[in-house]
C-alpha cells in the first residue's frame, strides 16, 4: 500500500492511498465523505499513522513556469518521505 501526499497551493495536503497493483487512488475522506485537507505534514502523519504503508510519495506541481510565460514545464516533483 503506497500513500501520496499533494501539496496544494496556500500550504494545504490532500492524501491518496493506493493499494495493491491497482494505480487506483482513494483520497482519505473524513466522517462526512468529503475529502480531508491538512494544514501540514505533521498533522497528516498523526492521521495516519495507524496504517503501514511501503511508500510515502509527496507531490508537488508548481505553477511557476506557466506565471513565468515559459513554454515548457517543468512537470511534478516527487520526493519519497521516509516516517
Amino acid at each position: 500500500m503506497k500513500l501520496h501526499v499533494h501539496a496544494m497551493e496556500g500550504g494545504r495536503y490532500l492524501a491518496a492511498v493506493e493499494s495493491g497493483s491497482s494505480e487506483l487512488k482513494e483520497y482519505l475522506r473524513g466522517e462526512d465523505q468529503a475529502i480531508q485537507t491538512f494544514s501540514c505534514l505533521s498533522q497528516l502523519r498523526e492521521q495516519v499513522e495507524a496504517e503501514r504503508f511501503e511508500e510515502i510519495w509527496l507531490h508537488h506541481a508548481s505553477a511557476y513556469d506557466e506565471m513565468c510565460g515559459t513554454s515548457e514545464a517543468a512537470g511534478e516533483m516527487c520526493l519519497q518521505l521516509h516516517w
